[in-house]
């Protein structure tokens, strides 16, 4: 890397030709950014006391072997928006020279210096070269050739405004005073540096790299030319297409989805561009075809998306379920829609069936916003929810995990409903279009004939403001009425005329020209026959309305009937064997090299867990494993600088994965089982010297820890999903070893409590905030009835506990410890319940 501060005007200047690559994105700077620009360049060049102004930096890679004598290639990493944005200016400015000259600066002085390299061959004289969407537009106006068919909206925009910038200009030679003054750092990349980790670290300041800007640098810069402009070509810039203009910022929420979808986890728009890192580092299997899978599959993600968010689906029936959706601002069900889309662009659901269980969403969304559930927890129900989906039965299936939710994140019965849409506020400032949503699909419902509701408004038969004459009518408890029913189902409809009603009277709208009567909306007909408007009138229409509204919004397939024996049934533990994973047949050459090495690991135990497969020794992982179509990735517990060879190896310690381990290895061959081998020896070493270690423990804690690792790994065998983070260690120095896990982020302590004479399973349960404890404590007998035991409170200066023993035990066999591991599991699911209706608000 050579860097050195430079005079803008001489870097242009220069006998280069400057290359924006395909992975950059386009020209994106708006008239803000360049206003600040012009704004800096004529202030520097209005004062004597500046004399200079730093605009940023400048880099890129100088490819001199692809030039023509004293011109080169330079292909630009960063400052693209800016050195696009002052070429503009120059031409702007010189056509409004014409034939006059300001020192140095003529029109043929920019024209052939600073706009072009006059002397160059002809795919040489273009002084800079714009990504494809923008290159026609740029080179159309620098050279007053036609504008191409599809033009640069925003290149031109630019130009457009900057011409309309220099009409304002009293003097040009403020603007050439102030050229010469902006200087930038000159940033030239030698084939040993890295650009894409330079391109990360940049702070420009220029307008800031979006995560789609960062995604596509990190896919394609480093790749081959050729590689680059068929990806680009292929797959970017179709991407870019659908993302186009307004829909630019929704780029970043569809990679939130996509990722979302691809890992499971939790994920802050913010961190999308680590995320996906990772994502890429933890697919990556080692073929050379990693960079084509991945740019492929996002361009597939991305128009399952599109057709969905963009009102795009060719399918009609499919495109008014996402629209309904759309309208609802499900976002959160975007991740399960994506693998949905999937499925269906696979032929596991037909489009019927497609249909229908889009709808079943719309249905459990609308029915929870009725009922006010609450909402922050739908993101964690939809981003999991095909965990326990039985594709084979698809719809069945997904009838029965909808069915199986309860608590605050029950489906609403047809009961529940029905009462509650009746005093929902439906209308407020903030719920307009939601309000309109569901009086539309009121008004649809079991019509053929539609009335063309876009123009139509939320008419209130009661008017939001009460005039002399309807708080008489209303009588004494006008104000009583008014609060009660004015928003509610009962006094809405859908009009076009709800300028015209005004504050009329109930009979004055029903009667006038365009009134009820004269109503062409089904929702109006029964106003139409009413005589009066009062409390009870209101309250039947909402009645009825209300029953119409369980056949709109269905509720599942499931009978209450078969609703317990499912979440039985749903909430047991599965139990996996080798048969059950994905690229793993017999005969496959995934399951080849497993059972190869699993043959020389003659000493090692199978455990078949949800994502991966663990080789154990002495109970603990030897090496974890992922069957992928191209063989075995595995994982040790090794840090990679304790390798003997690193050859192959990957380190994954900052990544995330499925198993244990720092260190991977992907098994391709049968050859390379021997190199694996050497360092999973070093494994079962470590696992050695820490069952040595433990051996100089009392007899008493070594049982202790002995008990809690057999816990632990009948957790992991039975799916209980205790916290990754839980921890075996002693709660102090020198006493009982405890294990350590979170319920719903609030500190548990599984203890194996004792005194002289006995040992007690118990748990304790530390409150994180006191409010938590309190609350806990004011439901004490509702606490005591979900655990079907005694509970005792015990409050400190700093912290909160809630303790709950079982059954007093000594050192038991095997069939009562797992008695005891049942309980801890039931225990610590009831906690989570206690907490979960503390967090609904359902306790306060």
């Amino acid at each position: 890397m050579h860097a050195q501060a430079k005079q803008l005007i001489e870097i242009i200047s220069s006998q280069t030709q400057f290359l924006i690559p395909i992975y950059q994105r386009t020209y994106s700077w708006t008239e803000k950014e360049c206003k600040c620009l012009w704004d800096d360049i004529l202030r520097a060049g209005r004062s004597s006391h500046i004399p200079s102004h730093f605009i940023g930096s400048v880099v890129y890679v100088l490819d001199e072997s692809n030039g023509l004598g004293s011109i080169h290639k330079a292909v630009v990493i960063d400052g693209q928006q800016r050195i696009t944005t002052i070429l503009l200016m120059l031409k702007a400015i010189s056509d409004q020279m014409g034939d006059i000259g300001y020192g140095e600066f003529s029109s043929a002085m920019i024209r052939d210096v600073y706009l072009s390299n006059r002397y160059g061959k002809p795919e040489y004289r273009s002084k800079l070269v714009l990504t494809q969407s923008d290159k026609e537009t740029f080179e159309a106006i620098v050279e007053n050739k036609p504008f191409p068919s599809v033009v640069s909206s925003s290149v031109l925009a630019m130009y457009q405004y900057i011409r309309r910038l220099v009409t304002t200009l009293s003097n040009p030679k403020d603007f050439f005073h102030g050229l010469v003054k902006l200087r930038l750092v000159d940033i030239s990349l030698g084939t040993q540096d890295n650009p894409q980790l330079i391109f990360e670290s940049l702070n420009s300041t220029g307008k800031p790299l979006g995560q789609a800007d960062l995604i596509r640098n990190f896919l394609l810069m480093g790749l081959p030319k050729e590689l680059q402009d068929e990806l680009y070509t292929g797959y970017w810039r179709k991407l870019e297409q659908l993302f186009a203009d307004t829909r630019q910022k929704d780029f970043d929420v569809f990679m939130r989805h996509y990722l979302l979808y691809k890992t499971k986890q939790p994920l802050k728009i913010g961190n999308i561009y680590a995320r996906f890192k990772n994502h890429v580092y933890a697919t990556d299997d080692g073929s050379e075809n990693i960079h084509r899978t991945i740019v492929s599959d996002i361009y597939r993600f991305a128009k399952f998306y599109c057709n969905m968010a963009y009102s795009m689906e060719p399918e009609k029936q499919l495109r008014d379920a996402f629209d309904d959706l759309m309208t609802l601002r499900v976002e959160t069900a975007f991740p399960l829609l994506l693998e949905m889309y999937q499925d269906y662009s696979e032929g596991l659901l037909s489009t019927d069936e497609f249909v229908k269980l889009v709808r079943l969403i719309e249905s459990y969304v609308y029915r929870r916003y009725a009922c006010d559930l609450p909402t922050n927890s739908l993101d964690k129900t939809f981003l999991t929810f095909t965990k326990s989906l039985r594709k084979r039965d698809y719809v069945r299936s997904f009838n029965k995990i909808m069915a199986s939710f309860d608590s605050y994140r029950r489906f609403p019965s047809d009961n529940e409903f029905l009462d509650k849409i009746q005093i929902k506020e439906l209308y407020s400032s903030n719920q307009i279009a939601r309000c309109k949503y569901g009086l539309s699909k009121l008004e649809k419902y079991g019509w053929k004939e539609h009335v063309n509701l876009d123009n139509l408004t939320i008419e209130h038969v009661m008017p939001q403001t009460l005039d002399e004459q309807w708080k008489s009518y209303l009588g004494e408890s006008y104000d009583e009425i008014y609060r009660t029913w004015l928003n509610r189902l009962g006094n809405l409809t859908l009009s076009g005329y709800n300028s015209e009603y005004q504050n009329y009277s109930f009979l004055t709208k029903r009667d006038m020209d365009g009134g009820y009567k004269d109503s062409a909306v089904h929702l109006n007909q029964s106003l139409a026959r009413e005589d009066e408007w009062t409390e009870s009138t209101m309250a039947a229409r909402g009645k009825i309305l209300a029953a119409k509204a369980i056949q709109v919004w269905p509720n599942h397939e499931i009978s209450p009937l078969e609703i317990e024996a499912l979440r039985i049934e749903l909430n047991s533990p599965k139990v996996f064997t080798l048969d059950d994973y994905p690229n793993f047949a017999e005969g496959s050459l995934s399951r080849q090299l497993f059972d190869a090495l699993h043959a020389a690991l003659s000493y090692a135990t199978v455990t078949c867990l949800k994502y991966y497969i663990a080789l154990k020794y002495k109970g603990t992982n030897l090496v974890s494993i992922t069957p992928s179509g191209n063989g075995l990735k595995c994982w040790l517990s090794l840090e990679y600088s304790e390798l003997h060879d690193s050859s192959g190896f990957k380190d994954v310690k900052s990544i995330g994965h499925w198993g244990t381990g720092n260190v991977e290895f992907n098994l391709i061959s049968q050859t390379q089982i021997e190199s694996l081998l050497k360092e999973i020896t070093q494994v079962k070493a470590k696992i050695e010297q820490q069952v040595s270690e433990s051996k100089e423990l009392t007899p008493y804690k070594i049982w202790q820890r002995n008990y809690w690792d057999e816990f632990r790994n009948y957790c992991l065998e039975k799916q209980f999903s205790m916290n990754p983070s839980a921890t075996l260690r002693p709660a102090k120095p020198n006493s009982d070893y405890r294990l350590l896990t979170e319920v719903a982020h609030t500190v548990s302590y599984v203890a194996k409590l004792h005194d002289k004479k006995s040992l007690a399973c118990g748990l304790i349960f530390k409150t994180k905030t006191h409010d938590l404890y309190e609350i806990a404590l004011r439901h004490k007998t509702e606490v005591e009835q979900i655990f079907e035991d005694q509970i005792l409170f015990q409050s400190y200066d700093k912290s909160d506990y809630l303790y709950i023993y079982g059954q007093s035990h000594g050192q038991l066999p095997d069939s009562d410890k797992i008695k005891e591991f049942e309980w801890y599991i039931s225990s610590l699911a009831k906690f989570k319940e206690v907490l979960n209706k503390i967090k609904a608000k359902e306790w306060v």
